[in-house]
Parts: structure tokens; C-alpha cells; sequence
């Protein structure tokens, strides 16, 4: 698939707004950015959260195959933090074999160094950026203890990747969405939101150890753990082995145990219960009752399934339906 392509220079002396406007066109008029471009039209509205912090919301339209390239910030200390809910958005670095799937969900990226976005054409496309700048959160107290986020400022590497969204996030970002937009930047509600997904971002980051890509995965072994993690996620409630796994790929049980610890982070198994524990909370989230959210996940046994969901997320799944009730009342006030 051919792709048009649009390179993006931000420049260190100018604002994100001045930058885009100089490549896209359009207006900017306080906190929004609108533009009309032959290839994409839309608009990104900017939300200062507080010093060093910004939030930028962007919604968009492509007539046809877009890649847009965004180039470093040679002397920037910036760090960016980007998220969709568009499954068909993709993120990618310029990394060969690239630490990162081809398509993706959330990206944390170190603003030094370049990064490639790829939009189909007709896709109506909704992602978010925090832009945060070193420094910013050293006295945010919720964050502070955080030792991933300020490592990150640090380190050459491109992208620190975590590839799917929970829950929350997915909430806290669909919020953002719908909460309407003051003329001055920002109404509570979206401040709110926003403060809560970078909160839920910080202690993603902080639970896991900071994946170690090793130069010696060839490209060929990773486009093979992409895709046994996408099987894994299609066919959650089906009983998968690390060993059918390998024989299907033509790779011994311990190579692939292997690469599968290194590239996520986490031992097969422990990942597989992740996910589920996590497609648990999507399924209850939208509506699933217990029994049915136990049998879609492969669990014959409720007892089983509420046991499993407590040790991974501390409350039973009865005491997290009561909290989605509650959220969902909340947010119509």
C-alpha cells in the first residue's frame, strides 16, 4: 500500500501550532488549530494542564493514504506520550528491526529522535498527545516516585512502547473526547480526565520493567512474536501453550520463551494472564455479565474466574461492576 508522504519539522523556537501550520495550513485561533489540507482536514485543540505539561487533542479526516513523518527535536528534552483508539492508526519508529509493532494503541517517545504516523485514507482519526518536558513533574507528588518517567528523559533509546490500553485508559481517553472544550483551553472535567490517563500511563510504566530490546532479535523472529501476541488477544479464551506456539512457528519452546520474556517484559504465561485479567475489565466495562466475561475468557468455573480477577486487580469482579456503575454516573452529570 503506497502512502503520501508529509514531513513534519517542529522546530525548538516555535510553538507545535506554528510548526503544523507552516507544513498543513489553516488557522490557529487561541487553544485551536484547524486546518484543511488536500491530503487531511481537522483540527487539535491544546489543553496547558499545568507548567511543562501539555495536552493536545487531535481529531482528523484523510482523503487518502498519509504518512507523516515527524522529525526530532535535536535539542529538545521533550517527552511524548501518544494514544488512539483508532485500531487501524499506526505508529512507527525508524528503528531496523523496529522495537515496536507495526500497529499499536499507546507509544511513549523520546522527542530526540524521529517517528513516523501512517493514517488510511477515509479513516476518521482520534488521538491524543501529552507533550511533557523534563522537569515538569519532579514535584507532582502522585509521580514523583515514578522512576521510569524521569529514566526516560535520560536514555537514547527511541520508544518505550506499551502496546495496549486498560480500561481505564480507554475511558479517561473517550471522555477527552466527548467532554466539550472552552474558549480558554480547558473545562475541569477535561483537566480531570487527562490528569487521571497520565497517572494511569506513569503507573503502567512504573509496574513494569522498561522492555530490553537486544540488536541480536532479527526482524523476521519479531514479526513472529507481533503475531503470536495478536493470536494470543484473538483467541484469549481458547487454551494456547508456549509449545504449540513454537512448533507452529518453527522455533524451539526455549528460544521462544526466550524472545517472549525480552521483547514484552513478562514470561508467557504471566502475560497471557495479564491479558485476559485485562480483556476481563473491557468485557465487564461494556456491558458483559460475570458468567458471561468467565466463559469468554475460558473459565468453566465462575469461582475460578473471580478469584483470578481479584489477585490480579485486587477487588472481585461483583466490587468492579459497583465501580463502573459509579463511574458511569458520575460522568452524566
Amino acid at each position: 500500500m503506497s502512502y503520501q508522504k508529509i514531513t513534519f519539522n517542529p522546530k525548538n523556537y516555535e510553538t507545535t501550532f506554528q510548526s503544523l501550520k507552516k507544513v498543513f495550513g489553516g488557522t490557529i485561533d487561541n487553544y485551536l488549530y484547524t486546518y484543511d489540507h488536500k491530503l487531511c482536514t481537522g483540527h487539535i485543540r491544546s489543553h496547558p494542564l499545568f507548567p511543562g505539561v501539555e495536552l493536545m487533542v487531535h481529531e482528523g479526516y484523510f482523503h487518502e493514504n498519509v504518512l507523516i513523518e515527524r522529525l526530532p527535536r535535536l535539542n529538545s528534552n521533550g517527552l511524548c506520550i501518544a494514544a488512539t483508539l483508532n485500531e487501524n492508526l499506526e505508529f512507527e519508529s525508524h528503528l531496523n528491526p523496529s522495537p515496536i509493532p507495526k500497529s499499536s494503541a499507546f507509544l511513549v517517545h523520546n522527542e530526540k529522535f524521529p517517528l513516523e504516523l501512517k493514517f488510511k485514507k477515509g479513516l476518521h482519526a482520534q488521538w491524543i498527545i501529552f507533550h511533557i518536558c523534563k522537569g515538569a513533574l519532579d514535584n507532582t507528588k502522585s509521580l514523583r516516585n515514578n522512576k521510569e518517567l524521569p529514566y526516560i528523559f535520560e536514555t537514547q533509546d527511541p520508544v518505550f512502547f506499551i502496546d495496549n490500553l486498560n480500561w481505564k485508559m480507554e475511558k479517561y481517553i473517550q471522555e477527552i473526547f466527548n467532554c466539550n472544550v472552552g474558549e480558554f483551553g480547558i473545562v475541569p472535567r477535561t483537566h480531570a480526565n487527562a490528569w487521571e490517563l497520565l497517572y494511569c500511563i506513569a503507573m503502567r510504566l512504573f509496574q513494569r520493567e522498561k522492555t530490553e530490546y537486544s540488536t541480536q532479535i532479527h526482524s523476521s523472529d519479531f514479526s513472529c512474536l507481533v503475531e503470536i501476541k495478536s493470536k494470543i488477544s484473538e483467541n484469549i479464551g481458547l487454551p494456547i501453550t508456549i509449545e504449540s506456539l513454537a512448533q507452529e512457528n518453527c522455533m524451539s519452546t526455549s528460544k521462544l520463551r526466550k524472545l517472549f520474556k525480552m521483547v514484552y517484559g513478562m514470561p508467557f504465561r504471566e502475560y497471557v494472564f495479564s491479558e485476559k485479567m485485562e480483556k476481563a475489565t473491557k468485557f465487564l466495562s461494556e456491558g458483559s455479565s460475570i458468567s458471561e466475561t468467565a466463559y469468554l475468557l475460558g473459565y468453566n468455573n465462575i469461582s475460578k474466574f473471580s478469584s483470578a480477577f481479584k489477585k490480579y486487580h485486587g477487588i472481585l469482579p461483583t466490587q468492579f461492576k459497583d465501580k463502573i456503575k459509579a463511574f458511569e454516573e458520575y460522568n452524566s452529570l
